[in-house]
């Protein structure tokens, strides 16, 4: 007889890239299908940051369904904390890269704490 392994609870964090092409007022309902697909999973959302229109550090390509490129220089950025089976997380990142305003997404195991310091103060050289 072959014992069931137990599904243990894990907290992750998804960071996401919206394409800059979205229009503003429709970065919402995008950010909706995330969290739709994340508790859908059967997730508890811990805590999230709205996206925030950011930079590029570099272009980032991204195939179309005609075989060209869309490039980006820019983005809105955000990310979603929340815990969820461990058996479950392929299928949320499947799920949510398959989302066309998506361009990049990172997930990352994490803790239920607040671990964002803020921004440091830049170093002034007195030498």
């Amino acid at each position: 007889m072959q014992e069931k392994k137990e599904d243990r609870l894990t907290v992750y964090e998804i960071g996401y890239l919206i394409a800059s092409s979205v229009p503003n007022e429709k970065v919402e309902e995008e950010v909706s299908k995330i969290k739709k697909i994340i508790i859908d999973a059967g997730a508890s959302i811990v805590s999230e940051e709205a996206p925030h229109y950011e930079d590029l550090a570099y272009t980032i390509r991204t195939k179309t369904v005609s075989g060209s490129y869309d490039k980006f220089d820019n983005a809105y950025f955000g990310w979603i904390k929340f815990e969820v089976g461990s058996s479950v997380i392929d299928g949320i990142k499947k799920n949510v890269e398959v989302i066309p305003s998506i361009i990049r997404i990172l997930i990352i195991t994490t803790v239920r704490e607040n671990t964002y310091l803020g921004k440091h103060a830049p170093v002034l050289n007195t030498k």
